[in-house]
């Protein structure tokens, strides 16, 4: 993940996505890629998940456009943990990037990005 922690730290908690959602794929979808949840706390090396740190930080990619501007857009549409920075490989964009869902029937490692995807409208 390509963004530092703000200075009071990531804070686990959960936050509605559905207005950032709406303006990341109805509204400028030409402009960012596919976002994606980082996770970044490390696993604990013995599996015991009682006490990991699951906070998670949502990842904007912005392929197209400033990215300072188009954080700030974003941030006033979610308020939790995000990450939004130029896109350091493709500049491929949601509209321009293939569907990964080939069918309803899914793997359910693919039905995250499927399940967001299916959420454009």
């Amino acid at each position: 993940m390509q963004c530092e922690a703000p200075p009071d730290g990531w804070q686990l908690e959960e936050t509605d996505r559905e207005d950032l959602r709406d303006y990341v794929y109805n509204t400028h979808p030409d402009q960012f890629k596919e976002p994606w949840v980082a996770y970044p706390y490390p696993f604990p090396a013995d599996g015991r998940t009682e006490n990991w740190n699951s906070t998670s930080v949502l990842v904007v990619e912005v392929v197209k456009g400033d990215v300072d501007e188009a954080r700030r857009e974003l941030q006033k549409r979610f308020p939790g943990n995000l990450c939004v920075h130029a896109s350091a490989l493709s500049g491929l964009s949601i509209v321009d990037q293939p569907s990964p869902c080939a069918s309803r029937h899914e793997t359910v490692a693919g039905g995250a990005l499927c399940s967001m995807r299916s959420m454009r409208r």
